[in-house]
């Protein structure tokens, strides 16, 4: 037969023609020279096939393997062990069903057969498969010297597989020493252990995932695609959902592909959205397309489907001394894996590995998982790229904990993550859980969770901000889009989320929670129940700083930003209404309704940003399609506010940085679209109280706290105007302006009106479980401020939901309000409290706003402190000799009024400047000294 060139060789630049050697091409002159030619190249492919397991093996002693005279496969050299060699196993013999085989130390074994379904295989030496379709059956696999399917010299190109059973014929010898105690991993598993090194190399195919060009509709048989994939006839893959609705996500079979066009052998049950939304209100719009991913990999690891808690994981584990366990997986389909339920026990998971520099995760497909998909636990500087998780319980890609470092996350794809059993956060899972910010996190696809896309748990003591995070998506969760509940001091820079698209998230686009500074850019939010979300701990210093910082520690510890960004209430994406709400709206919503009941609270905005307790800047960005809807039949009703700007939407007791503010934002109003800038729901618990069998609600001071300043006037207001809710409390003496479509108040400007925040508490300490006050009094529940002059009260509780019942909250005795500067207020207490209730040891300051600004308070207080007792910012307060001495002195003083049973302070800020961001906090500490 005549040699004809081998493509696939020639996609390699090997000189391999099919049907012949090179050599046999040739004349006899230069044969002989060629096949001395061919024998070094088979040793430099081998050499370099096998140069980085050297890196944590002893050298081999391995014979080179001849090329197959039919394909592009190396098949053992005369000699060479083979699997199916009785010559090559001690005793003679092939292991059998339910046997437990070793492959010794020195030893490199070719694979040139499937094996029997084994009972365990100990790897200490190499198993190597060249080529053929071959499946190795184990309940156990230990891989202590190289298992190797294809490298990067020469990928594997047939079919191979690894089969994990549930058999239990030996006793497996794989021991997980960290953390303690010693742990026998049962199987099924495949743990490689030590200096140990699985090499998985698949064929290239094609894209791992990619996205549509063109919306793909309902009944439709055909895709258009963003790329031509590489894909072929006959592979399965999935369509991600581009609704409120996860499971939307459907999974079909290739009939043909041309280009960029796919045909499918089953039409579309859904309709997946394929389009750029909003472009003509920015430019550049929201991208709003379904994720396209290939299931197929041609080397499959595989547990026991449907085996629950006992269908098998693979696991990298106890690095010893100078060697480190390592993965390089490319292409590789894992599925049916993760104990469901257990921790440890999941498809990939790097173990306690430490620096694992040089293994990877790439291209690959986790799905039918029953607990997570990858997981990095105590490990370092490893890349998971281009990897697609479908149908996976509990969190799928798992960045354990703090100490996973230096890893990069990038062009991942996860959708359909289930809750799990594993954790309690399982309940709410994250397609991607990230710990420690100092690593890569760019262009991932969080594209369909029972709970959140990416949940950043950060950790106290970790000062660094994220190395990247740039280029995610995140859509259709039943959560929110992205979370970041950040428990660490301040990071120093700011933390940058930079080109973020969230849509189609039934609660939030972004909440982010920050104890430092961040800043969001150049990002796109669209058809989420609200775009963004900021938080803070709450109070904008913890309690040491608040008694100790004086005017060391101005700005508060949270501060976060949103820059150039689009917003969009809703787009033409109408997904697929179904409860009566949603069909007579027309579309699909957030609210899940059930029997006409929502699953989720029945919000009554739709809102772009929800303005919340730490220092908030909203600048150069531009909202659209924030409409009202109200709509009736026979059968049920939907009435929906509609706001670019808002509060928290639910009642809270946190306070509100007064210092909060907009500039140069756009709202589009072109005719075809009408958006409101703000809307204001409100707020409650702004009378005096009378006691715990009052009707009103007391813990309402995150909505009737918030004031917004408009700096440029983009709101329409005049620059330097505030904007919040209606409560009388805020009002200036010069007036404010009811704007009914708002429902706000509207001060003139400029100047700015003088706003303030008094932060006011009882000193205390807390554990998990319970506050205990400094000086033994009952915590102090609520309290009352008193606007003297204007006559107007406002209410404060601690964070419960009753004051009055037992809850699982546990109440903090602070109470923190925003008030007008230069101007007289006075605490009262719950008249159910006797004057040996009232607390000794308190501490009140005045922050956030320009220097110079005042105010004048008076507090309850059972007896006059001793003089050495009351400091402010951190030196002894002068005592004023009346009234009014303290009143039109220069500030800082105080005196006791035994008559009332009072202390009064003036309370001054420091600083040079005439900004808010100039005042320097004052503190007054009174009756307790370190």
């Amino acid at each position: 037969m005549a040699a004809q060139p081998d493509p696939r060789a020639a996609s390699l630049g090997w000189p391999t023609f099919r049907g012949g050697r090179l050599s046999a091409l040739l004349s006899p002159r230069w044969s002989g020279l060629v096949c001395i030619m061919e024998h070094m190249l088979l040793r430099l492919f081998l050499a370099c096939s096998l140069a980085s397991a050297s890196l944590a093996l002893p050298p081999s002693q391995v014979s080179v393997p001849q090329q197959d005279a039919l394909s592009l496969c190396f098949v053992p050299p005369p000699g060479a062990a083979r699997w199916s060699d009785p010559m090559s196993w001690p005793g003679g013999s092939v292991p059998g069903a339910g046997d437990c085989a070793t492959i010794p130390v020195g030893t490199t074994m070719f694979l040139d057969t499937s094996t029997e379904s084994l009972g365990g295989l100990s790897i200490q030496g190499d198993l190597i498969m060249l080529c053929g379709d071959y499946t190795i059956t184990a309940d156990w696999i230990q891989v202590k010297g190289l298992l190797q399917i294809g490298t990067y010299g020469h990928r594997f190109h047939d079919a191979a597989k690894i089969t994990l059973t549930d058999d239990w014929d030996c006793q497996s010898p794989i021991v997980a020493h960290m953390p303690p105690p010693a742990t026998i991993l049962d199987p099924p598993v495949l743990g490689v252990e030590g200096p140990g090194v699985l090499r998985l190399i698949g064929a290239d195919m094609g894209a791992s995932w990619t996205r549509l060009m063109r919306t793909a509709l309902k009944d439709q048989d055909s895709l258009l695609l963003s790329q031509p994939p590489g894909w072929r006839a006959g592979q399965r893959i999935v369509i991600a959902s581009t609704d409120f609705d996860m499971s939307q996500a459907e999974e079909r079979v290739i009939g043909s592909t041309a280009g960029t066009a796919v045909t499918l052998t089953e039409n579309l049950d859904h309709t997946h959205w394929g389009a750029t939304e909003g472009q003509s209100f920015d430019g550049s719009g929201i991208e709003e397309r379904a994720e396209v991913a290939l299931l197929d990999r041609n080397i499959v690891v595989e547990g026991v489907q449907g085996g629950g808690s006992s269908a098998g994981h693979t696991l990298f584990l106890n690095p010893e001394a100078g060697a480190t366990p390592r993965g390089e997986l490319e292409s590789v389909e894992f599925r049916y894996l993760g104990n469901r339920g257990q921790l440890g026990r999941y498809p990939v998971h790097f173990h306690h590995v430490g620096d694992a520099t040089g293994s990877f995760v790439r291209n690959c497909s986790i799905h039918e998982s029953y607990n997570r998909a990858i997981t990095l636990h105590a490990s370092q500087n490893i890349e998971v790229t281009g990897n697609v998780s479908y149908d996976c319980l509990g969190h799928a890609f798992y960045f354990e904990d703090n100490s996973v470092t230096g890893c990069a996350m990038r062009g991942n794809l996860g959708l359909s993550t289930r809750v799990g059993q594993t954790l309690p956060s399982d309940e709410r899972p994250a397609t991607f859980w990230v710990h420690n910010p100092l690593n890569e996190v760019d262009d991932n696809a969080a594209a369909g969770s029972e709970g959140v896309g990416f949940w950043f748990e950060t950790e106290h003591g970790d000062p660094n901000p994220w190395t990247s995070f740039s280029g995610n998506v995140a859509h259709s969760n039943a959560d929110s889009g992205f979370m970041q509940d950040e428990r660490r001091p301040a990071p120093q820079p700011a933390s940058v989320y930079r080109n973020l698209t969230s849509y189609k998230n039934r609660r939030f686009g972004l909440w982010l929670r920050t104890y430092g500074e961040a800043i969001v850019i150049d990002s796109q939010f669209a058809d989420n129940r609200c775009g963004i979300y900021f938080a803070s701990e709450g109070f904008q210093f913890d309690l040491f700083q608040h008694v100790y910082g004086g005017m060391a520690s101005a700005t508060g510890i949270s501060k976060a930003w949103l820059l150039d960004s689009l917003v969009v209430g809703e787009t033409t994406n109408l997904g697929l209404p179904l409860s009566c709400e949603e069909l007579l709206a027309g579309r699909s919503l957030p609210q899940k309704f059930a029997v006409g009941d929502p699953l989720l609270p029945d919000w009554t905005a739709l809102t772009g940003v929800e303005v919340y307790d730490g220092f908030i800047g909203i600048e150069d960005c531009t909202f659209a399609e924030f409409r009202d809807k109200s709509l009736a039949n026979a059968s049920c009703s939907f009435d929906r506010k509609a706001g670019a700007l808002h509060q928290v939407f639910y009642y809270n007791p946190w306070s509100v940085d007064p210092r909060n503010y907009v500039r140069g934002l756009s709202f589009v109003n072109d005719g075809s679209t009408d958006t409101r800038p703000v809307y204001y729901r409100t707020p409650q618990g702004v009378h005096p109280p009378s006691s715990c069998t009052s009707t009103y609600q007391l813990d309402d001071g995150g909505l009737a706290n918030l004031v917004l300043q408009d700096k440029d006037g983009c709101l329409g207001t005049q620059p330097g105007s505030s904007v919040y809710p209606p409560n009388p409390f805020l009002d200036p003496t010069s007036g404010a302006t009811f704007d009914p479509d708002w429902n706000a108040m509207v001060t003139g400007g400029p100047p700015a009106t003088p706003y303030a925040q008094l932060d006011f508490a009882q000193l205390y300490s807390m554990t998990v479980t319970s506050t205990t006050t400094w000086d033994g009094k009952p915590l102090l529940a609520a309290a009352a401020l008193h606007a003297v002059t204007r006559d107007v009260w406002f209410v404060k509780a601690g964070p419960v939901l009753d004051i009055c019942s037992a809850t699982s909250e546990r109440p903090i005795p602070r109470i923190v309000s925003n008030v007008l500067t230069d101007d007289l207020y006075a605490y009262h207490y719950d008249p159910a409290l006797t004057a040996s209730d009232w607390p000794e040891q308190i501490s009140i300051s005045l922050q956030f706003t320009a220097p110079g600004r005042w105010v004048y308070v008076t507090i309850p207080l059972a007896a006059e402190p001793p003089a050495a007792k009351v400091v402010v910012n951190g030196a002894p307060a002068p005592m004023a000799p009346d009234a009014g001495a303290l009143y039109l002195g220069p500030g800082n003083e105080w005196l006791y009024d035994a008559a009332s049973q009072r202390i009064h302070l003036k309370i001054v800020t420091g600083g040079r400047g005439s900004g808010v961001e100039d005042g320097l906090r004052s503190t007054f500490v009174i009756n307790y000294q370190p």
